[in-house]
């Protein structure tokens, strides 16, 4: 009877202490959340009493990842790269935000470790491959959240090593800008394409097309000049370039390039619809209708830019 009473003392005793745990691991989550909340209120003004607050966070609660983390973005605001880097790589993928990366690679960055610093850049601009703003924030040493943006001090240059984000930013802003019809800033763009990549021929296609909206129809062909020469078997440059003949009212030399172009390519029938319109305005009806004809067999969806020829095809 004496051993039956111990024993359920022993088991209300267990019960009391495993309450009283409970109890006080559920009070740390309560305060840590506290401190949290508190640190995070803090973080878009003043940085040292948001680390505080978010190291009492993790102080009661030393799973607590997102406080890491927001404590990482503390000391990243403060220049304290090495702390930064210390929290970032405590912060385990379920807490981790689509800036995660950008953040790692400042701190990398910012500890002169800039080979680890590129790869954590690069995997950033990995998940945003189109996004502008993406590459802004990477190229202007830029960190993007939510409580504002910032600009991380004293960082070590890395143009060098980021020079090909450069150009994939500018192309991407160029294509942007280019559907927005903002061709004066797309040209600007592309004059920068040019400048870090003078090489390329579709650069100076890209700049004859911008040229060609903006009616600067000679400095236009200008470009598709030095396009041809640097990729003569391109077959879109000589149409490109003929169309902008057209637009000078030079249809001998347009309809050579619609020419050369059916040449290199004769499955596209726009070419053969260009040569048409040369064609009936030269007064070749039957050779317009001809090619008109053809254009409409590769399968050439007329348009308001096409100028028909007056052709009867069931006569033919």
């Amino acid at each position: 009877m004496l051993k039956f009473k111990a024993c359920k003392w022993h088991i209300i005793a267990l019960t009391l202490l495993l309450t009283l745990s409970n109890g006080l691991n559920a009070q740390n989550d309560i305060d840590s959340e506290h401190f949290f909340s508190k640190g995070y209120q803090s973080l878009s003004n003043n940085s040292e009493m948001a680390i505080k607050a978010f190291s009492r966070s993790i102080q009661l609660d030393s799973n607590y990842s997102e406080a890491f983390y927001q404590r990482g973005i503390a000391y990243l605001k403060l220049g304290d790269y090495q702390n930064a880097l210390h929290d970032f790589l405590h912060t385990n993928k379920s807490a981790s935000t689509n800036n995660y990366d950008i953040y790692t690679a400042f701190a990398f960055q910012g500890t002169g470790k800039l080979d680890s610093a590129k790869i954590f850049f690069y995997r950033y601009i990995s998940k945003h491959p189109q996004d502008t703003a993406a590459y802004f924030y990477v190229l202007s040493g830029t960190a993007p959240h939510e409580t504002g943006h910032f600009k991380p001090q004293s960082l070590i240059d890395m143009s060098i090593e980021l020079q090909p984000l450069h150009e994939k930013f500018q192309y991407y802003r160029y294509l942007q800008l280019d559907r927005a019809g903002l061709y004066e800033e797309a040209l600007g763009a592309i004059n920068e394409l040019i400048r870090l990549r003078p090489s390329f021929y579709l650069y100076y296609i890209y700049k004859g097309d911008e040229l060609y909206s903006l009616k600067q129809y000679n400095e236009a062909i200008f470009m598709y000049n030095i396009a041809a020469m640097k990729k003569a078997e391109d077959d879109s440059i000589y149409y490109k370039r003929g169309k902008t003949y057209q637009k000078l009212e030079n249809c001998d030399k347009a309809m050579s390039d619609f020419d050369q172009a059916i040449k290199l390519n004769s499955t596209v029938g726009s070419y053969f619809a260009k040569k048409a319109e040369c064609l009936m305005t030269l007064g070749y009806k039957e050779k317009a209708c001809d090619n008109w004809l053809k254009a409409n067999q590769l399968g050439h969806e007329t348009s308001s830019e096409d100028n028909l020829p007056n052709c009867d095809f069931y006569d033919k």
